[in-house]
């Protein structure tokens, strides 16, 4: 069962997604997995885990990993904060925003994971 999610889609339960790669002729379309999404996004923006300790910082955290999806997607994007929270400037449809951010959300709570699982591991937990 292939679930539609962000710019790519679920299947056999790995993520697949389909990136515009602006160095590639032709806006070819390049196909990333989630653990190199994840890597991607570490490598960039790194994750702090102080921050997720706040609904505020989980917030921030989730918009600043959709703009990184976005902006790998070759789109323009700026982080902007408004009262309520966070809200990313765009010029990619409501759609995809929105697609970008629940995207983001799944690629939050995985990075937590194999963070944890990664931190047992050195601990010997």
């Amino acid at each position: 069962m292939n679930k539609i999610f962000g710019n790519g889609y679920l299947w056999n339960n790995k993520s697949v997604y389909f990136m515009e790669d602006e160095k590639m002729s032709g806006k070819e379309r390049k196909i990333r997995t989630t653990k190199e999404l994840i890597k991607l996004i570490r490598e960039r923006q790194g994750i702090d885990i102080k921050k997720l300790l706040t609904k505020k910082g989980r917030e921030h955290e989730v918009m600043s990993i959709a703009m990184e999806v976005l902006q790998e997607s070759g789109y323009d994007v700026k982080l902007i904060e408004t009262k309520k929270g966070y809200d990313i400037e765009t010029n990619a449809t409501d759609e995809e925003k929105k697609k970008a951010i629940e995207q983001a959300k799944d690629l939050l709570k995985m990075m937590v994971a194999s963070t944890q699982r990664m931190l047992r591991s050195k601990l010997g937990i």
